[in-house]
């Protein structure tokens, strides 16, 4: 039967919460570590482990939530999908292994006073997470880590086509988009090894602690100014010795926040909570990747060249028609800044999520500026071998190298979508201190993607596997020297 008191208690098993427990166990081996997941266990589902099978996991592994009417894009409301499932985002992403630009991470530094999070302080953390596929770039990479990601080389009959396509806009190639220049075109590192997905719960050793699936966590419990324990959905209460770490999400560990009596006054008041620190910053700053994507129909679909045609088999896929390929645009440095925020006390319900999708000019520039790059990319002679043109929805014009700004922005508000990205609601130097800390208490961090103050221009799985190890040390450096 399990305790209820432990050293550290982990309100969430995400990608963050996995690594954050797996390292405190191996380092601290006297110290009980509890680690809390709301969804099931994600180890032995082969639809989570299989890419073959990955369009047959079933709802209950995700949270599915939806937008507040987003003001820039026509008042629609936009579908998002978080885990919810031991090891998060990583058990049910698509895979993609990208770092991000250095430059994201020296902005990091410089927002919060704090060289520790530049990306050559982070390097080692990165490193210490992988198995990179390629070799001979000890430099930038780590080869003797848990995550062991490979490299896109599937048999893609497109491929060298896309890539003359690509190279034709100006752009050069980049033989290692990981190692902290991401500009170019470069082959995709996935998170796929063999035809197994490698991630946070699989492939972490998570054997020396707790892990209790199926537990929500409702709030922290804070006394004197001290983060005691938890209370679960049910009432029940655990103690933590010495300190409690929420990793729930961009999207949760502000709710868990608010939820405490850690947040903005007026929003705590708004639902009776006491108020423990008032926090301005808790559930703003909310950021994501926007995307817009263009449909091109292809000129020889009978070829096999896409998902969906039955000569096209990389891995087995919902029914398609193999007539099309998908270009996408993507902001990955987006300036918008959103919030969450409490629709109830009841830690079940979703929270409020305004993204705030193109809210800047900058962020609607960026996707003028690659709407037009896609265009001149596939008016290309290689562009031209694989596509006769573009097939874009409902009322809107065919994307061409004459199309306008005004009707790009059209398209924008129209289309775009999420890349599942979201980051920055709990942000570091705001809420919480360079060692993750929440300003205000004692005993209580946060690590997860919600402490990013930039957006960061990745996958954010390849960045949060690095700053989870970067935030473990920490803790384990704290206990050490305490």
């Amino acid at each position: 039967m399990s305790s209820t008191t432990y050293d550290y208690i982990i309100a969430g098993g995400g990608l963050s919460g996995c690594v954050l427990a797996s390292r405190l166990a191996q380092a601290l081996p006297s110290h009980k570590i509890l680690l809390l997941e709301t969804g099931p266990d994600s180890r032995n589902n082969d639809a989570i482990a299989s890419p073959g099978n990955a369009w047959m996991i079933t709802p209950d592994y995700y949270h599915n939530y939806e937008t507040l009417p987003q003001k820039h894009l026509e008042g629609r409301r936009v579908a998002l999908k978080t885990g919810r499932a031991l090891g998060g985002g990583s058990a049910v992403n698509y895979g993609g292994w990208t770092r991000g630009d250095r430059s994201g991470y020296d902005e990091w530094a410089d927002v919060v006073g704090d060289e520790r999070w530049g990306y050559e302080a982070l390097l080692p953390y990165f490193k210490r997470a992988e198995t990179y596929p390629l070799p001979g770039l000890e430099a930038q990479h780590g080869y003797d880590g848990p995550i062991k990601p490979s490299r896109g080389d599937r048999g893609y009959l497109l491929k060298e086509d896309v890539r003359e396509a690509m190279l034709s806009t100006g752009v050069e190639v980049n033989e290692d988009a990981n190692g902290g220049d991401i500009r170019g075109v470069a082959r995709l590192v996935e998170s796929w090894n063999r035809r197994r997905r490698t991630f946070a719960a699989g492939d972490y050793d998570l054997s020396k602690g707790e892990v209790l699936t199926g537990r929500t966590v409702a709030r922290v419990v804070l006394e004197g100014g001290v983060a005691r324990g938890v209370v679960l959905g049910d009432g029940k209460r655990l103690e933590a010795r010495t300190e409690v770490i929420i990793s729930c999400g961009a999207l949760r560990t502000p709710q868990v926040l608010m939820l405490s009596g850690i947040g903005p006054r007026s929003q705590l008041e708004k639902f009776g909570i006491e108020v423990i620190v008032d926090s301005p910053q808790v559930g703003e700053n909310l950021h994501d990747h926007g995307m817009v994507s263009f449909w091109y129909k292809l000129r020889h679909p009978e070829q096999g060249l896409a998902i969906g045609s039955e000569k096209f088999i990389p891995f087995e896929a919902p029914p398609m028609d193999g007539s099309h390929i998908t270009v996408s645009v993507i902001g990955i440095h987006a300036t918008s800044r959103g919030s969450v925020s409490l629709a109830s006390t009841d830690p079940d319900e979703l929270p409020l999520i305004d993204p705030a999708y193109l809210a800047t000019e900058h962020d609607r520039a960026v996707i003028r500026t690659g709407a037009k790059i896609v265009a001149q990319m596939m008016e290309s002679p290689a562009g031209q071998r694989i596509s006769v043109g573009e097939t874009p929805p409902g009322p809107f014009a065919p994307l061409t190298s004459k199309t306008s700004a005004r009707e790009i922005d059209e398209r924008a508000r129209a289309c775009m979508a999420t890349t599942y990205h979201l980051a920055g609601s709990v942000a570091m130097g705001q809420v919480v201190d360079a060692e993750c800390r929440v300003k205000g208490v004692k005993g209580l961090r946060v690590v997860d993607a919600s402490i990013m103050p930039v957006s960061i221009g990745a996958h954010l799985q390849g960045s949060l596997y690095g700053i989870a190890e970067r935030a473990a040390q920490m803790i384990i450096d704290a206990a050490e020297n305490a």
